[in-house]
C-alpha cells in the first residue's frame, strides 16, 4: 500500500515509526561511538600517563579525527536529544507505563548532564586552548580524586552515574534499532535483549573500574620498580 492510500491516522503512525527509528538509530550511533572511544582511551590511563598520552596522540594522527567525532558522536547525539524531546511531547503513556517512562526520562536527563559536563571539562577546553593534550591525564586524575563536603568524591560519583546511564541507554538504543529495523528475527529478540543487557553491564564495569582506579588507585595492582 502506498503512503498516499493511507488514512490520516495510519500516516501519523507511519511518521511516528520513522521518527522512532531515527531516534533509536541516532542514539545507538552516538552512544556507541562515545563509549567505544572514551572507554578505550580512558582505560589506557590504567597504564599511566605515558600510555594515555600515546593513545591520545595516535588518535590525533587519524585524518579528520575531530570531524569524525563531530559527525559520529555530537551531531547524532544532538539529533537524538531533539527527537527524544519531540517524541516525549507527542506521545501519551498508556496505563502502567508512566513509572517506566519517568525512570527512563531521569536516566536520559542524567546522561545529558554528564555528557555536557564531560565535553566541557575536556573536549571544549582542549579545542579552545584552555588545556593542552598533555594536561588531560593529570586533569582527569585530579578531577576524579577530588572530594567535597568532608571527603565525598562527587565528581567520581557523577562519572559512575553518567557511565551507567550511557551504557544502559546505549544498549537500549542498540536493541531498539535491531528490532525496529527488523535486523533480528522476532524469535531471537529475547536473546538479543539479554545480550544487550550483558553488554551494558560489561561496559559499565570497565568504565567504573577506570574511574575507581584513577580516583583511588585501588583496582589495578601496582608493583614497585
Amino acid at each position: 500500500m502506498s503512503a498516499s492510500a493511507l488514512s490520516p491516522l495510519s500516516r501519523l503512525d507511519l511518521v511516528r515509526t520513522r521518527w522512532g527509528r531515527l531516534y533509536s538509530l541516532s542514539g545507538a550511533v552516538s552512544l556507541a561511538g562515545f563509549l567505544l572511544a572514551h572507554v578505550v582511551v580512558q582505560a589506557s590511563a590504567l597504564g599511566g600517563w605515558q600510555s594515555h598520552r600515546r593513545l591520545s596522540e595516535a588518535i590525533d594522527w587519524i585524518p579528520l579525527a575531530i570531524c569524525l567525532e563531530i559527525v559520529c558522536v555530537y551531531l547524532p547525539l544532538l539529533a537524538h536529544l531533539v527527537l527524544g524531546v519531540l517524541r516525549s511531547a507527542s506521545e501519551h503513556p498508556v496505563d502502567g507505563e508512566l513509572p517506566r517512562r519517568i525512570l527512563h526520562g531521569l536516566g536520559a536527563a542524567s546522561l545529558g548532564v554528564f555528557l555536557v559536563f564531560h565535553v566541557w571539562q575536556f573536549r571544549w577546553r582542549l579545542w579552545t586552548g584552555q588545556i593542552d593534550r598533555t594536561d588531560m591525564f593529570p586533569e582527569l586524575v585530579a578531577s576524579l580524586s577530588s572530594t567535597v563536603l568532608g571527603g565525598i568524591p562527587l565528581t567520581a560519583i557523577a562519572y559512575l552515574v553518567g557511565i551507567a546511564a550511557a551504557a544502559s541507554h546505549g544498549a537500549r538504543c542498540v536493541y531498539a534499532v535491531c528490532c525496529e529495523w527488523q535486523l533480528v528475527p522476532l524469535a531471537k529478540q529475547r536473546a538479543l535483549g539479554r545480550a544487550c543487557t550483558a553488554l551494558a553491564i560489561i561496559t559499565f564495569l570497565v568504565g567504573a573500574s577506570v574511574v575507581i582506579d584513577l580516583a583511588t588507585g585501588a583496582i589495578v595492582p601496582r608493583f614497585p620498580g
